[in-house]
């Protein structure tokens, strides 16, 4: 229990830290400064664009082609976890609602920051893919907190039994992030962000599934059990 108390604070500690850079004029100087290269490398990421990539960039950033994907990873932790699976999978859920809530619907309604498709100046050098801008607010990424948060998660506790699937989750979950960035949704600092948050927030899931597992999973191996 004490170990989800710690990783709690750390967590709201985090949230704090953001909130205290991205809403106070403290930070103002440093802030123009990020902006300006922020700036450039979505213009940059962005104007990789092809008739090529266009549709795979759209298809990497959609949500519901990834289902199969989802799927085999929940077999992949039913085999290698048998019963301690089920905690595993369940708690993400609390993950996923956690990185979505905090991104959406903390930052994005306090922080304000446009869209690059709705900043003026900037809306018309960008290229846009099947006409698609995201809504009004970007940060920070709901996109990237999901997944870097997944990807952060099954890696603290699926090291030790599945050594691969580091090599396959967090790839992913930069490259999920990175098509926001290509699709022009999103600025980079908006990835960056739920990057640095994610950190804290599977750390403070994966206690949690510790705790459940140590207390009623004692029958169970516990390979898994330190982190």
């Amino acid at each position: 229990m004490k170990k989800i108390i710690i990783a709690l604070l750390m967590m709201l500690g985090a949230v704090g830290i953001l909130l205290l850079i991205t809403l106070t004029p403290l930070f103002s100087g440093i802030a123009r400064t990020v902006l300006e290269w922020d700036k450039a490398l979505l213009l940059w990421i962005n104007g990789l664009h092809s008739p090529m990539m266009d549709p795979v960039m759209w298809w990497i950033s959609a949500k519901w082609v990834w289902l199969p994907f989802y799927a085999g990873l929940i077999v992949v932790l039913a085999l290698h976890f048998r019963k301690r699976a089920i905690p595993m999978v369940l708690l993400i859920a609390l993950l996923i609602t956690l990185s979505d809530q905090i991104a959406s619907g903390l930052f994005k309604p306090l922080v304000e920051r446009l869209r690059p498709g709705h900043e003026q100046g900037l809306q018309d050098m960008l290229h846009y893919v099947n006409g698609y801008r995201g809504g009004r607010y970007g940060f920070m990424s709901s996109h990237a907190a999901n997944a870097f948060s997944l990807a952060l998660y099954l890696t603290i506790l699926t090291r030790r039994k599945i050594k691969w699937m580091p090599y396959l989750i967090l790839p992913w979950a930069l490259v999920v992030s990175v098509s926001r960035i290509y699709l022009g949704a999103h600025y980079p600092t908006d990835i960056l962000a739920p990057l640095f948050l994610s950190v804290f927030i599977s750390n403070f899931v994966a206690a949690i599934y510790l705790y459940i597992t140590n207390k009623y999973f004692k029958d169970e191996t516990k390979s898994d059990s330190d982190y």
